[in-house]
């Protein structure tokens, strides 16, 4: 197997710069790159729940609630609760925070075209699928 550490150095930049990328871009909002992540997975998982969340993201429930208590008071989410158990909180994005999804999402959409600039259909599909992969690997190393 093929390691440099100048791998995980290149993870690093690109991460940095995307999350420099996604605060400035939601700046006048008041949220977050962390809110947006949780904002894109509720616009994907419309009246999911906060555990869901926690669950599908690999995130402590602490972090979600402030997230999603924020994003609620700056009128992006609509929480309710459930019929059944009234413990539970579902989750929908009001309009202004669809409105924003389609914004972060357009904008990811740009910047990931951008990275992938010279890259062929097959090496991006190749990425992903590693990409994948190693996201699986790292959840499973840490159970």
């Amino acid at each position: 197997m093929i390691f440099k550490s100048s791998n995980l150095t290149n993870f690093g930049i690109i991460y940095r710069e995307y999350v420099q990328f996604i605060n400035e871009l939601l700046k006048e909002s008041q949220l977050t790159f962390a809110d947006s992540i949780f904002l894109c997975n509720i616009a994907v998982n419309s009246g999911c729940s906060q555990e869901d969340i926690s669950l599908n993201l690999h995130i402590d429930r602490a972090a979600v609630a402030r997230s999603i208590k924020k994003m609620e008071e700056c009128g992006f989410v609509l929480v309710s609760r459930d019929k059944n158990d009234s413990r539970k909180k579902i989750l929908k994005l009001s309009d202004n925070g669809k409105k924003l999804y389609e914004m972060v999402n357009s904008a990811n959409e740009e910047r990931l075209s951008a990275l992938l600039k010279g890259c062929s259909q097959k090496n991006a599909e190749i990425f992903f699928s590693v990409l994948e992969t190693c996201a699986k690997n790292s959840v499973d190393a840490v159970l």
